[in-house]
C-alpha cells in the first residue's frame, strides 16, 4: 500500500514530457504515482511487441483459408497462390490471441496515462470493433459462420478497419484526407456530371449508328464506355466505328478527353493536393504548439526561480536517458552525466551555474528531434585498448598519405571495393547473357564453382568482416545510425548475401538462387550513388519520400486489403471456366487475376490500379456474377487512382522540387571554402556538433572552427570553457575523444 502513495520524481515527470515532445503529443502529468511511470515505461518498452502484433494481425490474411472454400472444398484452386494454409480453427484461434492483445494494450494505456489520457472518438471506435471482432471469433468457435450467416466472416472485414484505429499513422493520414474532401468533393463531382453530360449526348449523337449499336445502346453500356475511356483503357478503339465512316465524330471524343482527362482530372490533382497540404499545415501547425506546450510542462517541472541550475540538468538528461535504456550499467551512468555537464558547459555562456528558459528549450528541441541520434552508451572498451582506439581513428579520421592533400576515409576504401564487385558482377553477367560462356543464359558462370563466383565472395568476406570490426570498435547502435541509410543497406544485403553463398557452398544450388546472388551483387551499385548526379538525386528522392510512402502507402495498403477481403468473399471460387466461356476475359487467358484467396485479390486490384485491360478484369467478375460488380471496380478505381495516388503524386513532385534545391544549396556550399562558422552560427551550431552523430561531425567538416569574435572553443576539441587550458584535453585517448567530442 505505501508503494501506491510513492509519487514520481519531477526529475522523471520531465523526461517523460520530452519524449511526448518529440511526438508532438501532450498527453501527461504534471504529478503521478511512481507505479504509474513504471507502467509507461513499460508499455513504452512494449512497443516493438506490439508493431509486430500489429502487422501479425493483418498478414492472417494472407494464410487464412478462404470462406468460399467451406461451401466447396473439393473445388480446385489451381489459379490461386499456393501459401502454406491455417485452418480456419488455427486462424480463428490465433485472431482471439490478437484481439485479446489489442484490449489488455488498450488497458495497458489508459493506466499508464492515467489523467492525461484523452479519449478520442478513434478509442471509443476501436474498442467497440475489438469487441464486435471478438464477439464474431467466439461465436464461430461454436457454429463455423460467427455471427452474420453465410460465407460473410464480420471479424475479416474489421480486421483492416482495427488496424487502422490502432496505428497512429494511419489516423492522421485519413483524418487528413477527410476533412481534405470537403475541399475537393466540388471538383469530383463535377468530373461526374461532365461524364453523364457526354453520356447523354453520346447516345443521341451516335443513335442507330455502328458505334451506337456497339458502345452507345442503352445508358449503362454508354456509361461504362465513357468511364473505360476516361481511363484511356479502351483508346482509340472505342472511336474507330465512328471515325471509319464519319471522320467528323473524332470531335466528340476529341471534346470529351479534353474536358474530363486533360481539364477536370488535372484540377482534380491540384484540388486533393491543395486541401491536403493545408491539412497538412494545419497538422503541422499543431504538432509544434504540442510540442512547445511538452517543453514548457518540462522545464517547469525540472526550474526553481525559472532557471535550471547544473545538477538539476544532469538528474534530469541522466533520467531522460534512462526511459530509453533497458538495462543501465555503472558506465553508462557515469557516461550519460559526463555528456549532461558537458552540454550544460555549452549551454552556460556566462558561466553563472544555470540555464534559463531559451537555453533549455534549444538543447530539448535538439533531444526531442527523431531525426538526431544520441548514443547512451559509452563506445566498447575493445576501442580504449591501443589497438581498438587505432582501429576507431582509422574508421572515423581515415589515414593521411603525403601524396594527398586530404586524408584517405574508410568510405572511400568501402567505394572502391563496392566498384570492384560492380565490375566482377558485370563481367559474370556478360559471361552469362553471351554464347561465348558455353551457351545463352547458362548458370555455370553463376555457380559456386566458377572463379567469378569465388571473388565476389570474397568482396562479400570484406565487407561482412568490415561491418563487425565497426560494430566491436563503435558498438551496434552507433554503426546503425552513423550512416544510416548505407550501413543499414550494407547490413541486410550483406547478411543476405553471405547466407545464400554459404547456401550455395554447402548444398545444391537451384537456379532461382544463383541469380538472385548476383542481382543483390547489382543492387549493391546504389552505394556508389554519391559520385553519379543523377542516381545521387534518385537515392535523395527515395530517402525524403520515405515517410511519405510509408503513410501514403499504407493508407493505400487499406484500401487495397479492404476491396481484397470484400472481393474474397464476394467473388471467391466463381471465375471458373464454366461461368466464362466466350468472354475476353476467357480468351485472354487472365484466369490467375481472382479473388480465390487474399494474395490473388491483391494481384488483381493492382492490375486494375494500373489501368491497362481493367475493364476486361471487370468484365469477367461482371459476366461471373452480375452487373453490380462494376461498382465494385469503379469505386476502387476513384478512390486508389483519383484521390489517394493523385495525393502521393502531388507530393512526389513537391519533395522532388525540394530535394533539386537542396541538392544545389549543397553544391554550392561544397564549392565554397569557409574556415570558420559565422557568429550568429554559435551556439545552435555548437549543440548541433554536440548532439548529431560523429559522421557529420568529424567528416564533414574536420577541421572547422567557431569564429574568433564567437566565445565558443574549437569544435574539434573536447568542449572547454574558455578560460580552461587546452593542453589538458590534448592527451585524452583516441575512444575518450570520440566519446567527447561525438558521441552526445
Amino acid at each position: 500500500m505505501g508503494s501506491e502513495c510513492v509519487e514520481a520524481s519531477p526529475l522523471e515527470l520531465a523526461a517523460v514530457w520530452v519524449h511526448k515532445a518529440s511526438k508532438g503529443s501532450s498527453q501527461w502529468v504534471t504529478s503521478c504515482p511512481a507505479w504509474q511511470l513504471e507502467v509507461y515505461r513499460f508499455r513504452k518498452r512494449l512497443k516493438p511487441v506490439r508493431v509486430l502484433v500489429k502487422f501479425a494481425f493483418l498478414s492472417l490474411a494472407m494464410f487464412e483459408e478462404p470462406l468460399w472454400r467451406q461451401r466447396c472444398p473439393d473445388c480446385p484452386a489451381s489459379a490461386s497462390w499456393h501459401l502454406p494454409r491455417l485452418s480456419w480453427k488455427v486462424s480463428n484461434t490465433c485472431e482471439i490471441c490478437f484481439l485479446l492483445s489489442f484490449l489488455y494494450s488498450f488497458w495497458l494505456r489508459e493506466r499508464s496515462l492515467g489523467a492525461g489520457s484523452r479519449r478520442r472518438s478513434w478509442h471509443k471506435i476501436r474498442e467497440v470493433l475489438v469487441c464486435l471482432s471478438l464477439l464474431d471469433c467466439l461465436v464461430a468457435c461454436v457454429n463455423t459462420a460467427g455471427v452474420v450467416p453465410g460465407e460473410f466472416r464480420l471479424c475479416r472485414l474489421l480486421r483492416p478497419v482495427i488496424f487502422l484505429t490502432v496505428s497512429k499513422d494511419l489516423q492522421s493520414t485519413l483524418g487528413r484526407l477527410w476533412r481534405s474532401c470537403k475541399s475537393f468533393w466540388q471538383v469530383l463531382a463535377a468530373l461526374g456530371v461532365c461524364v453523364l453530360f457526354f453520356m447523354w449526348m453520346a447516345i443521341v449523337v451516335f443513335a442507330r449508328s455502328d458505334e451506337g449499336l456497339e458502345h452507345f445502346k442503352d445508358w449503362p453500356d454508354a456509361l461504362a464506355s465513357l468511364w473505360i475511356l476516361f481511363t484511356t483503357a479502351n483508346f482509340p478503339d472505342v472511336m474507330m466505328p465512328s471515325y471509319s465512316d464519319e471522320r467528323e465524330s473524332f470531335f466528340f471524343f476529341f471534346l470529351y478527353l479534353v474536358v474530363c482527362l486533360y481539364l477536370l482530372n488535372n484540377i482534380l490533382l491540384a484540388s486533393v493536393y491543395n486541401a491536403y497540404k493545408e491539412q497538412l499545415k494545419a497538422q503541422l501547425k499543431k504538432y509544434f504548439e504540442q510540442k512547445a506546450e511538452s517543453i514548457q510542462q518540462a522545464f517547469e517541472l525540472l526550474s526553481a526561480a525559472n532557471v535550471v541550475t547544473e545538477e538539476r540538468w544532469v538528474d534530469f538528461f541522466t533520467a531522460y536517458c534512462q526511459t530509453y535504456l533497458h538495462f543501465v550499467f555503472k558506465k553508462d551512468y557515469a557516461f550519460n552525466r559526463r555528456q549532461a555537464r558537458r552540454t550544460f558547459t555549452a549551454l552556460d555562456a556566462d558561466g553563472n551555474g544555470f540555464i534559463e528558459r531559451g537555453e533549455f528549450c534549444l538543447v530539448v528541441e535538439a533531444l526531442s528531434n527523431e531525426s538526431v541520434y544520441i548514443p547512451m552508451r559509452p563506445v566498447p572498451s575493445l576501442a580504449r585498448s591501443g589497438l581498438g582506439s587505432h582501429v576507431l581513428h582509422f574508421f572515423i579520421h581515415g589515414v593521411r598519405v603525403r601524396a594527398f592533400a586530404t586524408p584517405i576515409y574508410w568510405r572511400y576504401i568501402l567505394d572502391l571495393v563496392t566498384l570492384l564487385e560492380a565490375v566482377l558482377a558485370l563481367v559474370q553477367t556478360i559471361i552469362f547473357v553471351s554464347p561465348g560462356g558455353g551457351g545463352k543464359f547458362r548458370d555455370a558462370p553463376l555457380r559456386a564453382q566458377s572463379i567469378w563466383f569465388k571473388l565476389l565472395t570474397a568482396t562479400t568476406v570484406f565487407f561482412g568482416l568490415q561491418m563487425v570490426v565497426q560494430m566491436l570498435v563503435m558498438g551496434p547502435a552507433r554503426y546503425w545510425n552513423r550512416r544510416p541509410y548505407r550501413n543499414r543497406f550494407d547490413f541486410f544485403s550483406i547478411f543476405a548475401l553471405l547466407l545464400l553463398e554459404i547456401c550455395m557452398m554447402v548444398s545444391h544450388e537451384p537456379h532461382w538462387m544463383v541469380r538472385t546472388v548476383l542481382a543483390l551483387h547489382i543492387s549493391r551499385l546504389i552505394c556508389l550513388s554519391n559520385y553519379i548526379t543523377p542516381f545521387r538525386y534518385l537515392v535523395s528522392l527515395m530517402a525524403r519520400l520515405a515517410p511519405v510512402y510509408h503513410r501514403t502507402g499504407l493508407l493505400l495498403l487499406m484500401v487495397y486489403y479492404i476491396y481484397a477481403t470484400i472481393g474474397e468473399q464476394l467473388f471467391g471460387g466463381k471465375m471458373t471456366r464454366q461461368n466464362l466461356q466466350g468472354t475476353t476475359y476467357a480468351a485472354s487467358q487472365y484466369w490467375a487475376l481472382n479473388f480465390d484467396d487474399f494474395p490473388s485479390g491483391l494481384v488483381t486490384l493492382f492490375s486494375v490500379m494500373v489501368v491497362n485491360n481493367w475493364f476486361v478484369i471487370a468484365g469477367g467478375f461482371m459476366a461471373a456474377t452480375s452487373v453490380y460488380a462494376s461498382l465494385f471496380f469503379v469505386s476502387f478505381f476513384v478512390l486508389a487512382n483519383l484521390i489517394v495516388l493523385n495525393i502521393l503524386l502531388a507530393l512526389i513532385i513537391d519533395t522532388a522540387l525540394a530535394v533539386r534545391e537542396e541538392m544545389e544549396s549543397d553544391d554550392t556550399e561544397a564549392a565554397e571554402e569557409s574556415p570558420a562558422w559565422k557568429p550568429s552560427q554559435g551556439r545552435e551550431t555548437l549543440l548541433q556538433r554536440l548532439l548529431l552523430n560523429e559522421d557529420e561531425r568529424t567528416e564533414t567538416h574536420p577541421l572547422m572552427v567557431i569564429h574568433k569574435g564567437s566565445s565558443w572553443p574549437h569544435a574539434g576539441l573536447p568542449t572547454h570553457r574558455p578560460d580552461q587550458s587546452a593542453s589538458s584535453s590534448s592527451t585524452t585517448s583516441e575512444a575518450d575523444d570520440f566519446d567527447e567530442k561525438s558521441d552526445l
